[in-house]
This record gives structure tokens, sequence and C-alpha cells, in this order.
């Protein structure tokens, strides 16, 4: 699956994504995300308002990999590894980061008689772990 989107916005900012996500043997996904925002070029002054004689952006991109698995039926596990870089005026900045996800599908947990009976359907639980 392939999505994607863009959008410019006011003051001459941008912010779009391009995310590939398909599943692999095993009851697994793979997929890869980037996400990038930025502004128009703007005219550098200095701390008077005075013109620099230059122009100015920032942009920002996220790129990552993604893989989740379907461990029992009623655990589903996933990490992300993501790289991060910031450019702006006289700051470039890059980083790595992990998440960890697991969701608990609470429904699955009973038996198929026991299932029929419950008041509250497809519960799940989920926790996440960000930007190791």
């Amino acid at each position: 699956m392939l999505s994607s989107s863009y959008r410019a916005m006011t003051l001459d900012r941008s912010l779009g994504y391009v995310t590939a996500i398909s599943p692999v043997r095993g009851q697994s996904a793979l997929g890869v995300n980037w996400l990038f925002s930025g502004s128009g070029k703007v005219e550098a002054r200095d701390a008077d308002g005075y013109p620099l004689g230059r122009d100015i952006s920032q942009n920002s991109h996220n790129i990552a990999v993604v893989f989740a698995k379907q461990m029992t039926p009623y655990l589903s596990m996933g990490v992300n590894i993501n790289y991060i870089l910031i450019d702006m005026p006289e700051l470039d900045a890059n980083s790595v980061g992990f998440d960890f996800g697991a969701m608990l599908y609470i429904e699955q947990l009973f038996d198929r008689e026991k299932r029929d009976g419950l008041s509250v359907r497809d519960l799940q639980v989920g926790v996440i772990a960000k930007n190791f």
C-alpha cells in the first residue's frame, strides 16, 4: 500500500509525507515513511531589523523503517527506526531514534463462546516507548 500527501500552507510553509507498507511472510508487515516540513525563503535580518542580504529557510525530514509482527492471536509487536534531519539557519541537527510498541487484543484472550457474549467488542490495549 502506498500513501502520500502534500500541503502548501500559508506563509509559504509546506508539509507532506510518503508512506509505503507491505505484508511480508509470517503475519508481519514492513514499511518505510518520509515526513517532511519546511518554510519558504525569508529575508534574513539582524537584531535591529536591517536586511543581511541573504535568505534563510527551515526544513525538517523524518525517515523511518517500520516492522510489525502478530506474535499470537492476542499480541502484536512492532519497532520503528527513525532518522531525523533538521536544517535551520546557522544550525543543522540529526538524530536516530527507536520506537517500540505492543498491542494486546483483549477479546482474543477468551474462547469463542465467551467472546460472543461480551458486551464490549474489539477492546485493545496498547503501549509504546518512543524516542530511545
